[in-house]
């Protein structure tokens, strides 16, 4: 009995871990070198880390790639709006399925910092459009008004992102002391916030069940003839069955017809 209970027990912490390593890293974005993904599962498309045209990488130090630096800290950029936020004013990254699957994304990761003439405020939202139109917003964080590394990962998600589809998510500094603060995704530790989070999706992918193929119209037509073909066959079959039949009644007839005449019904005169 108790080796049943163990074996039993044994194969309810195997179902839960398999439930726990289910998800899996769908892409990463170092940002020690530029704005490549990195990590990317093999049935995953990954887009490159951008900026939006609001902000800058004029930020005193690293290399400018587009409108961010890769820094000490990673990507990094200023000119982050002081007010409300700005729809270009954003960090970026972007994932799809490849052909044949469908994803679920169900967690964002990163580490963050700002200077002191930082940003305050952040949002995370995501679209399946290009241009960004009809956002969910997923995030909105009041920052910590140091110039510390911090996690801002976000749990919990379930974002479905079929066939054909990509999931743009862009991340909104806004609310800065001024335009000079700079705001920064941290990069792959080791950095210099001791922040080990580098930027990462997270989620499962699925695979595609094709749908039966469709009979083209010959095939449809050829069935369609077949049947007819056989109904053909059915009725023909049918027919001669009945002419046999008429043969047979037409024999019992002579045969009745021919008997003396005091043995014939009165129903053949």
């Amino acid at each position: 009995m108790l080796v049943k209970k163990m074996k039993i027990g044994l194969i309810v912490i195997s179902i839960l871990f398999l439930g726990i390593v289910s998800a899996t890293t769908l892409s990463q974005w170092p940002l020690t070198l530029n704005g490549s993904a990195s990590n990317i599962n093999s049935n995953v498309n990954a887009g490159d880390f951008i900026a939006g045209s609001e902000i800058n990488g004029n930020v005193g130090e690293g290399v400018i790639i587009g409108n961010f630096a890769i820094t000490s800290a990673g990507a990094s950029a200023t000119n982050w709006p002081t007010g409300a936020l700005d729809s270009n004013s954003y960090y970026q990254i972007s994932v799809s399925p490849k052909t044949g699957f469908n994803l679920n994304i169900n967690s964002i990761n990163f580490g963050q910092s700002r200077n002191n003439n930082g940003i305050k405020n952040y949002d995370v939202q995501w679209s399946k459009f290009a241009d960004f139109s009809s956002p969910t917003t997923i995030a909105m964080v009041n920052v910590p008004l140091d110039d510390q590394g911090h996690i801002g990962d976000i749990n919990g998600l379930n974002i479905s992102v079929n066939n054909g589809e990509t999931l743009y998510i862009r991340l909104f500094g806004y609310n800065a002391n001024n335009l000079n603060g700079v705001w920064s995704i941290y990069k792959t530790a080791p950095n210099n916030g001791g922040i080990n989070d580098t930027l990462s999706i997270g989620g499962s992918v699925t695979t595609i069940t094709p749908p039966e193929p469709q009979p083209s119209l010959e095939d449809r037509v050829a069935v369609l003839e077949g049947k007819v073909t056989d109904l053909e066959n059915k009725v023909d079959g049918l027919e001669n069955r009945t002419t046999t039949l008429e043969k047979i009644v037409e024999k019992i007839v002579n045969i009745i017809s021919n008997l003396p005449k005091g043995l014939i019904p009165t129903w053949f005169d």
